[in-house]
């Protein structure tokens, strides 16, 4: 009977193993790829709107290049 308790000590320690290994698994995991596709993805967006809103050749005026940029630091 005394060897229940080490059994249930070790079994203890094996879950809590287990469970930090799995949380640091999900939280080292690596969305690089995915998050790629998406900033691509709305890149891609954005440039079809753009050729959508304005025609061939346009090019922005001073004043509204520097409205674009307002508030981005850029």
């Amino acid at each position: 009977m005394a060897a229940l308790p080490e059994f249930l000590g070790a079994l203890a320690a094996a879950v809590v193993v287990f469970v930090i290994t799995a949380a640091w698994r999900w939280w080292a995991r690596d969305d690089r790829p995915r998050l790629q596709r998406e900033v691509r993805a709305a890149a891609q967006a954005a440039r079809v709107r753009a050729d959508a809103a304005y025609p061939e050749g346009y090019e922005l005026s001073e004043d509204e290049e520097s409205e674009a940029w307002r508030g981005t630091g850029g």
